[in-house]
C-alpha cells in the first residue's frame, strides 16, 4: 500500500451575509456584505470543502492584527496545517445587487508566513462572482511577498441585468497550495467589501407602497430590520411590513401576517442562497386541529385566516416568536425559537378547549407547504425515512404519491428529511414519551412542491371524557442544513443520545449490560428440536472456532409449529431433562440460547386462555371485539393489552420458567416493537387511544420481565424483533432486516448504545446480505445458512464459509471496539473503476457499490476502518479518503499509526499525519480490509 497521492487543488473561501461598512471611499456607498470586518469573529463563515460543511488542511481563526485605519480591531487569519486534500472554501453570500448598477468588491490582505518560492502557499485569489455561475466575475490576485504589510486590491463590475435582489453574489478567499501544499502558512484578511458607488433613494410612492411577502424577503437579505426587532448575539426577532420573522447568518424564516393566521410562508436558506419554501398566503397553513363535540359531531380549526396575536424577544443568543390565537372554544399558542450559529428551529404548540363544547382528538403540526424541490423538478431529490436501519425513497413530487409514515411502528424514528444537491430540509420531533404519530410528505401537482405534516393523535381521545389540554412533548424541529443523511442523523443523534432510553450509557460501559453480548460475533439459527438439529449447532459452533456465540431456537415447542400455542410452548419438543442437557452442554462449549416467545399472542383455544379469563386482558377494538389474528397456525390468536397486569405477569411467569428451569440465557420477544394497537377496554384503566399508551405499556412489561428475571441472573439478555429506539433501556438488542439499506440511520444515531443483530432470509448466500450487517455494526445471525457454509461441497459454500468466518474471526480479535460498539462515523470516501451489483435474490431488490466501507470511533478514542470487497468475480483497485477530524477530532498535527488486521496477526503499516487520510489499495474478490488509526503519544 502506499499512500494516497493527493491532487493539487485550490483552497477557497467564500463569504455569506451582509455587514457594516468596511472600508468606503464615497460618501454614498451602501455596504452589501456583513461581517467582513470580522468584528463578529468568525460569526456567519462558513468553511467548506469538496465533500461538504468543514475544512481540511486549514484552520481559520481571528486574529487582532486589524490593517491599519481599521474601525475595528480583528481580521480573520488563515492557518495551512497539512496537505490541501480537496478544494477548501469559507462561503458568504451578499444580497440587495440590481441588475445594471454599478458595484467595486474590495479586500485588505496581509501575507505572514508561506508565501516563499519553497512556501506551502502559492498565490491567494479573492473573487467575487455570481452565485456560483462565473458571472460579473471578478478575481483579485495578492502580492505573495512576506513583508509583514497590510495590501489593498480592488475591483469594479456592473451586476447583470437580470439581477434581483434575492440573488447572492458569493466572495471567496482561494488560497492556491504550491504542490500539495503542507503547513506553514499564514494569510491575514481584513475589511472584505462589497458595495455599490450610487445606490439610488426609494422614491416615497413606491415607499408608501405596502410590502409583499417576497419584498420583506428582499429587505431581510438586504439587511433591513423591523423597527423594533430585538436581537441577541446574531440572531433576531422582529415584524417588518406586518410579516413576523426570525434570522439569524444561517437562515431567514418568514411568516404571515398576524391578521392572515401567521402560517409560514418563506424559508431561505443563506448558507446556500435557496429559497426552500414558497406558498401562496392562502395555502399559509401551520397547525390544525381535529376535535369532537359533546354530541359527537366532529370539528376542525385551523390557523389560515383565523387572526393571531405575535409577539417575539430576544435574548442570550436566542430569539423567539409566539403566536397566540384566542378564539370562544379554542386557544392555540405556538411559540418557535432559533438561536445563533443555527438553521434548525424549534417549535412547541400548546392547546387549550372548552371542555365543556369540545374534545381534542387529533393536533397536525407542523403543516408545511410550498416545499420547493431541491434538485430540477425534484427528480434527483429524495426522502429520508426511517425504516429498518434507514431508507431513502423518491420524492413524491417524481412519484406522484403520498408518503404516510407511521411511528412507532413503520418508522423507528421521528424524523426525516427532504435530500437533493448536497443539502436537505430537516424535519424531526424530539420526543422523549415516544408518542404515536403520522408523518406525511404529500406533493402538490399544481406547482410541483411539496407539503410536509405530522398527526399526534392525542392520548385519551377516545375515552368518554373529553380531553380538553395538549402540549408537544418535545421539540418540533425543523430546517435546511447542508449534507447528506449522515449529517441528518447526526442532527438527531444531538438530541437523542440525551432521551431518557440512553441515560443508562453506552452499552460495553453499563453495569445492567450482558458483556457476553457484546463481544458475540455472531447469532446462529437453531432447531433443537431433534438430534440432528442439535448436532448441526455443534458442527457450526465448531466450524467458526470462536470462544462465544449465541444460538437463537425457533423450535423448542412442543407445537405443530413453532409458535401456534403461544404463549403455551413447554414441555419442549424433546422433553424437559433431554432439553436441559442439550442447553448445558452448549453452554460448556461457549453456545449460548435464548428462546423464541411472541410477546402480545394468546392462543384462544387453549385451556389457559379459557381458565384464566384471560379474554379480560385482551385488545379490544373500538366496536367492543377482542383484536385477533391467525398468526402461527390454525387457531385464532387474541392480541393482549400490554397496560394489563395479568398479561405481564403471564410473560414474566414465562420468561422466568424458561430461564430458571431450563437454563436459557435470556428470551427474545416477538411482535411487540412491530405492532400498535389501540385498545377500547375501559377496565383496563390505561387511556383510551392515542399518545403514547402504547410505548409507555410495552416498556413497562419489558421492565418488570427483566428486573425480574435478571434477579435470578444479572447477565442474562433481552432481544426484541425489529428496533425500537424507545426500548433501548429495556432490551439489549433488536433483530432488523434491511440489507439494503445504504443509508443506515439508525445505526449512525444509537450504534454503542444498543446492538442489532441481523441477517436476510434468503438461503442463498451472497456477500452484500453479511457483509453489509458486518459493516454497519450489526451482529451477523439469522441466515439459515452457517450449517450449510460449515459443510456444504458446493465451492460457492466452501468459499462463503471462508468469507464469513474471517468476518467473524475480523470482530472478535479486532473490530469488536468499533462494529461491536463503536460511534459510526462518516463512510470513507471511495472512488475507482468500481461496478455496481445488482442483488434480486430477495425483495426489495438493490444495488451496491463492489467495495464498500465504514469508519468508527471507538472510546478510546482510536479509529477503525473497514472495506469489503462483494464482487464474486474481480479483484479491484480503490482510492479511499476519511477525514479524521470530522467527530474523532484527529486533526492535521497529530500523527497516527495504522495498524493492518490479517487473520494470522496484526501488522503496523506505519505512521501518517492526521486529518484527511487514505491511500489506494487492493482488494481481493470476497476480500475484506480492517484497519486501526491510534493517536501516536
Amino acid at each position: 500500500m502506499s499512500q494516497v497521492t493527493l491532487r493539487q487543488i485550490a483552497l477557497s473561501i467564500i463569504v455569506l451575509i451582509s455587514l457594516p461598512l468596511a472600508m468606503v471611499p464615497a460618501a454614498d456607498a451602501r455596504e452589501l456584505l456583513r461581517n467582513g470586518d470580522f468584528e463578529s469573529g468568525k460569526s456567519g463563515w462558513n468553511p467548506w470543502h469538496c465533500k461538504g460543511p468543514g475544512a481540511v488542511g486549514v484552520v481559520y481563526s481571528v486574529s487582532e492584527d486589524a490593517r491599519p485605519g481599521s474601525t475595528g480591531k480583528q481580521s480573520l487569519q488563515i492557518d495551512t496545517t497539512s496537505p490541501f486534500a480537496c478544494e477548501n472554501f469559507i462561503r458568504r453570500s451578499a444580497y440587495g445587487l440590481e441588475g445594471g448598477k454599478k458595484y467595486r468588491v474590495s479586500i485588505w490582505y496581509k501575507i505572514v508566513a508561506g508565501g516563499d518560492p519553497d512556501g506551502p502557499v502559492e498565490n491567494v485569489i479573492a473573487r467575487e462572482q455570481k452565485e456560483h455561475t462565473n458571472q460579473d466575475r471578478v478575481d483579485l490576485y495578492f502580492d505573495m511577498t512576506v513583508d509583514g504589510k497590510w495590501k489593498y486590491v480592488s475591483g469594479e463590475f456592473t451586476a447583470e441585468q437580470s439581477t434581483t435582489a434575492e440573488d447572492f453574489y458569493s466572495l471567496t478567499v482561494n488560497p492556491a497550495p504550491r504542490g500539495q501544499g503542507g503547513a506553514g502558512g499564514i494569510i491575514r484578511i481584513d475589511d472584505f467589501s462589497l458595495w455599490e458607488f450610487s445606490p439610488v433613494a426609494l422614491d416615497t410612492a413606491v415607499a408608501a407602497t405596502p410590502l409583499t411577502e417576497d419584498g420583506v424577503l428582499a429587505k431581510l437579505l438586504n439587511v433591513e430590520t423591523g423597527p423594533e426587532a430585538k436581537r441577541s448575539k446574531g440572531v433576531e426577532a422582529g415584524i417588518l411590513g406586518g410579516f413576523p420573522y426570525l434570522r439569524n447568518e444561517q437562515v431567514i424564516y418568514l411568516w404571515d401576517k398576524a391578521e392572515n393566521g401567521s402560517g409560514l410562508l418563506r424559508l431561505r436558506d443563506l448558507r446556500s442562497g435557496r429559497q426552500l419554501l414558497a406558498v401562496d398566503q392562502a395555502e399559509a397553513t401551520l397547525w390544525k386541529i381535529e376535535a369532537k363535540s359533546r354530541g359527537g359531531q366532529a370539528r376542525t380549526f385551523g390557523n389560515v385566516g383565523v387572526p393571531c396575536e405575535v409577539s417575539f424577544e430576544a435574548s442570550g443568543g436566542e430569539a423567539k416568536l409566539v403566536f397566540q390565537w384566542r378564539q370562544s372554544s379554542m386557544q392555540v399558542k405556538v411559540q418557535t425559537r432559533l438561536v445563533t450559529g443555527e438553521s434548525l428551529a424549534r417549535s412547541r404548540m400548546t392547546i387549550n378547549a372548552d371542555g365543556q363544547a369540545l374534545g381534542l382528538q387529533t393536533v397536525t403540526f407542523p403543516i408545511v407547504a410550498g416545499i420547493e424541490p431541491l434538485t430540477a423538478e425534484g427528480k434527483q431529490d429524495k426522502v429520508l425515512v426511517s425504516r429498518r436501519r434507514g431508507a431513502t425513497r423518491p420524492s413524491p413530487v417524481v412519484s406522484g404519491e403520498s408518503l404516510f409514515l407511521d411511528y412507532p411502528i413503520e418508522i423507528n424514528l421521528p424524523m426525516g428529511a427532504l435530500l437533493g444537491d448536497g443539502m436537505g430540509l430537516y424535519f424531526g420531533e424530539e420526543d422523549e414519551q415516544a408518542n404515536e404519530k403520522h408523518l406525511c410528505w404529500t406533493p402538490n401537482e399544481a406547482d410541483g412542491t411539496l407539503t410536509y405534516s405530522a398527526v399526534h393523535p392525542v392520548l385519551g381521545w377516545g375515552g368518554d371524557e373529553p380531553v380538553t389540554a395538549y402540549r408537544s412533548p418535545g421539540d418540533v424541529v425543523m430546517g435546511p442544513f447542508q449534507g447528506d443523511w449522515f449529517d441528518a442523523a447526526r442532527i438527531y443523534r444531538r438530541w437523542a443520545i440525551t432521551a431518557p432510553w440512553c441515560a443508562k450509557g453506552l452499552i460495553h460501559q453499563r453495569e445492567d449490560y450482558p458483556q457476553w453480548l457484546a463481544r458475540v460475533p455472531y447469532w446462529t439459527d437453531g432447531a433443537l428440536r431433534d438430534k440432528e438439529g442439535i448436532e448441526q449447532e455443534h458442527v457450526k459452533h465448531d466450524f467458526f472456532d470462536l470462544p462465544e456465540s449465541l444460538c437463537h431456537d425457533y423450535y423448542y415447542t412442543f407445537g405443530f409449529r413453532h409458535h401456534d400455542r403461544n404463549p403455551e410452548y413447554l414441555p419442549p419438543r424433546i422433553g424437559t431433562e433431554n432439553y436441559k442437557r442439550v442447553i448445558q452442554d452448549l453452554r460448556k462449549r461457549g453456545v449460548r440460547v435464548i428462546p423464541y416467545v411472541i410477546g402480545l399472542l394468546w392462543n384462544m383455544t387453549t385451556e389457559s386462555y379459557r381458565t384464566e379469563e384471560a379474554e379480560k386482558s385482551a385488545i379490544l377494538g373500538q366496536s367492543g371485539d377482542v383484536i385477533w389474528t391467525w398468526a402461527g397456525g390454525d387457531d385464532p390468536q387474541a392480541a393482549m393489552c400490554p397496560h394489563t397486569q395479568q398479561w405481564r405477569d403471564k410473560l414474566t411467569s414465562l420468561s422466568k420458567e424458561l430461564i430458571g428451569k431450563y437454563g436459557f440465557s435470556g428470551i427474545y420477544f416477538d411482535y411487540f416493537t412491530v405492532h400498535k394497537i389501540d385498545c377500547w377496554d375501559q377496565d383496563h384503566g390505561h387511556p383510551i387511544a392515542g399518545g403514547n399508551y402504547w410505548t409507555k405499556s410495552v416498556h413497562e412489561l419489558y421492565e418488570q420481565v427483566r428486573s425480574e428475571c435478571r434477579e435470578m441472573d444479572p447477565q442474562l439478555m433481552f432481544c426484541g424483533e425489529n428496533v425500537a429506539e424507545w426500548c433501548i433501556d429495556v432490551l439489549d438488542t433488536c433483530y432488523e432486516a434491511g440489507p439494503e439499506s445504504d443509508t443506515p440511520i439508525f445505526l449512525a444515531i444509537y450504534h454503542g448504545y444498543t446492538q442489532i443483530f441481523s441477517g436476510g432470509l434468503t438461503y442463498r448466500f451472497t456477500p452484500p446480505f453479511v457483509g453489509r450487517q458486518w459493516l454497519m455494526g450489526c451482529q451477523n445471525g439469522w441466515l439459515h445458512q452457517e450449517y450449510a457454509l460449515a459443510t456444504s461441497p458446493e465451492p460457492v459454500y466452501r468459499r462463503a464459509g471462508a468469507f464469513y468466518k474471517t468476518l467473524v474471526q475480523c470482530h472478535w480479535e479486532f473490530a469488536r471496539p468499533y462494529l461491536g460498539y463503536g460511534e459510526m462515523l462518516r463512510p470513507p470516501a471511495i472512488t475507482g473503476a468500481l461496478p455496481t451489483l445488482d442483488i434480486s435474490v430477495q425483495d426489495p431488490s438493490f444495488t451496491v457499490n463492489a467495495v464498500e466501507g465504514s469508519a468508527w470511533r471507538a472510546s478510546d478514542g482510536s479509529v477503525g476502518i473497514f472495506f469489503v470487497n462483494y464482487d464474486d468475480k474481480s479483484d479491484h483497485e480503490f482510492t479511499w479518503t476519511k477525514d479524521l477530524n470530522e467527530i474523532a477530532g484527529i486533526g492535521a498535527d497529530k500523527k497516527v499509526q495504522v495498524t493492518l488486521w490479517t487473520p494470522t496477526g496484526e501488522k503496523v503499516l506505519g505512521e501518517w499525519s492526521g486529518g484527511v487520510v487514505g491511500t489506494t489499495m487492493s482488494l481481493k474478490s470476497w476480500g475484506m480490509i480492517a484497519l486501526k488509526l491510534e493517536v501516536v503519544q
